[in-house]
């Protein structure tokens, strides 16, 4: 089974669409393929980033919350921390 460490601007495209988006999905899509590698701190600047984007108003309240809970809410034995 392979790796793939996601920093956390690679965190975030899998859960909003950007430059980047695809090539990480297609990276993590397989969980039987591909075991995803995260850092703890990860999640917090996660939060942080998608707090952001709220802010300056490139994505709504409720995108940022569903988008959060998402990120929260991952499979335990896709994430490594």
């Amino acid at each position: 089974m392979a790796s793939v460490y996601l920093d956390t601007s690679a965190l975030i495209k899998r859960y909003m669409e950007e430059e980047g988006t695809a090539r990480v999905i297609a990276l993590t899509k397989d969980s039987a393929a591909a075991q995803v590698i995260i850092l703890d701190v990860a999640l917090l600047e996660s939060r942080s980033a998608v707090r952001r984007q709220e802010r300056e108003g490139d994505i709504s309240e409720s995108d940022a919350n569903r988008i959060l809970k998402q990120i929260e809410e991952a499979p335990p034995a896709r994430f490594f921390i």
